[in-house]
């Protein structure tokens, strides 16, 4: 431990001594970390974490395949790839067959993802909402912080004036008034009665509304909640005719995914049989809610962690080279050394050392660039990625931090200790002490040739990425989207 300080002292003199050098060094690999620790953050909250849920592991999605599409059924089933809602939505009455005649779930609700002209005093602003059953927040185990969920019974028409607002909502637009129960909102131009506020971590479900893209309203989550409200002819619909949403469902504890799904198809191909015979062949497709709605961003955040971990490299490449010109300034320091008696582990450790501490200030400053760059990701959210706005610099994303620190040390500070470290010390004092550090040209066209390979890849990676995006963009969207 007294040898550790000692190293840890002295490496703070050198790199103190040399603010230049020290400077360059910790900024260019501060922003490798920062860059690398924010991306983590980002598949960290969207794609590691549990959702903030009540046994999330049980909630389910269920699909109800048109026959004509089988094909693309059999494509995705079993790859949790990104399904399209329009071809895979329940119809009202199949939805309404399913609640009440299976056995694997504890409670199935429907929901669809709604904006709304909300009007409250003299003021209307528009939000993002949901229209759902009676079910919908008992599915999710999450009790309201203030007043009384929705209940069956107010799905019904002429009994559905009523809305939960969002703990959001409650505190931005009336300053968190303990007395907004019973208060009356305008939505769309109708009177709804405010009966409860959602606890904060609550907020499902997510945009995945076209609409909403390239909007203000892309970044907001959802800010009330109002009954489906259909009629008994709704209810009974089998053609799809009328409004249906997306088909949510807590598994019982014990079924698999496998017995849900068979069940389910039992039930819809007996009740297509009965009231509607020439789409029989109606399939069932349940999925995990977790892995579902994150399908869509999974590849997409991964290809930048990746690209993330490239331009770490590439400054460890960078720093390394640095090290490789400074060590050849103090070769007068390490022959002094070698003659004294140090042996070239000690070497090796000191140098290993001072990579150590530019590390870890890189990374003190990296959490820093993390934080700025996870906030402003977050408010640049096209609406696409769920739960982004939980990502954060917690301790989780320290702890990585540390680690990428620790291995960045290494990789940019053994390669430069064990090149100054190789010395011949009877040829360098005939030489009196003037030499070239033994093998480093060796050591900087590897770092070249690295870096340059590393630059190649992640270049082409953002080319194909613009590329397509410049093709995305020249496609036809059938309207035009500014206004006349």
């Amino acid at each position: 431990m007294g040898t550790l300080i000692q190293d840890l002292r002295y490496g703070l003199r050198v790199l103190r001594n040399s603010p230049g050098f020290t400077a360059v060094a910790v900024l260019t690999l501060a922003l490798g970390i920062g860059a690398t620790v924010a991306v983590f953050s980002l598949v960290d909250a969207v794609l590691l974490r549990a959702a903030p849920y009540k046994d999330s592991n049980q909630l389910v999605l269920v699909w109800t395949p048109d026959p004509r599409f089988l094909g693309a059924v059999n494509s995705v089933v079993g790859t949790n790839q990104e399904m399209s809602f329009e071809v895979f939505n329940p119809s009202a009455g199949d939805f309404y067959d399913l609640q009440s005649q299976n056995h694997s779930f504890t409670a199935m609700a429907m929901f669809e993802p709604k904006q709304f002209n909300l009007t409250s005093g003299s003021v209307t602003v528009r939000v993002r909402g949901a229209v759902i059953t009676g079910d919908f927040f008992s599915i999710f185990g999450v009790a309201p912080e203030l007043g009384r969920p929705i209940t069956s019974a107010e799905d019904q028409p002429g009994r559905g004036n009523v809305a939960v607002i969002s703990h959001a909502l409650w505190a931005g637009r009336f300053s968190s008034d303990p007395g907004i129960l019973g208060k009356t909102l305008l939505l769309n131009s109708k009177p709804y009665q405010v009966i409860a506020v959602m606890p904060a971590r609550f907020e499902f479900p997510h945009s995945r509304d076209a609409n909403d893209l390239g909007t203000h309203q892309a970044n907001l989550p959802p800010a009330l909640w109002i009954p489906f409200a259909q009629t008994p002819k709704d209810r009974a619909d089998h053609e799809g005719e009328a409004d249906s949403g997306i088909a949510l469902a807590r598994l019982r504890a014990g079924v698999t995914l496998g017995q849900a799904q068979t069940e389910a198809a039992a039930i819809l191909d007996r009740n297509r049989m009965q009231h509607a015979p020439d789409s029989r062949g109606m399939t069932a497709l349940i999925t995990p809610l977790a892995g579902t709605m994150n399908a869509q961003p999974r590849k997409p955040l991964l290809l930048l962690l990746a690209a993330a971990t490239l331009v770490l490299l590439i400054a460890c490449s960078n720093v390394a080279g640095l090290l490789m010109a400074r060590a050849a300034g103090r070769e007068h320091e390490i022959t002094v050394r070698e003659a004294l008696g140090a042996q070239r582990a000690r070497l090796v450790r000191q140098l290993l050392t001072e990579s150590l501490l530019l590390a870890v200030v890189s990374g003190a400053l990296g959490v820093g660039v993390a934080y700025a760059a996870v906030r402003a990701i977050a408010q640049l959210n096209s609406g696409n990625i769920p739960r982004v706005e939980a990502a954060s610099v917690n301790s989780t994303a320290l702890l990585f931090t540390l680690g990428v620190s620790l291995l960045t040390s290494i990789l940019f500070g053994l390669a430069p200790a064990l090149a100054a470290s190789r010395t011949n010390l009877s040829e360098m004092l005939a030489q009196s002490g003037c030499r070239g550090i033994k093998g480093s040209r060796h050591v900087h066209q590897s770092l070249i040739v690295a870096e340059m390979g590393l630059c190649i890849v992640l270049l082409a990676a953002s080319g194909l990425l613009i590329r397509s995006l410049l093709n995305v963009n020249r496609v036809t969207r059938g309207s035009s989207p500014r206004p006349h």
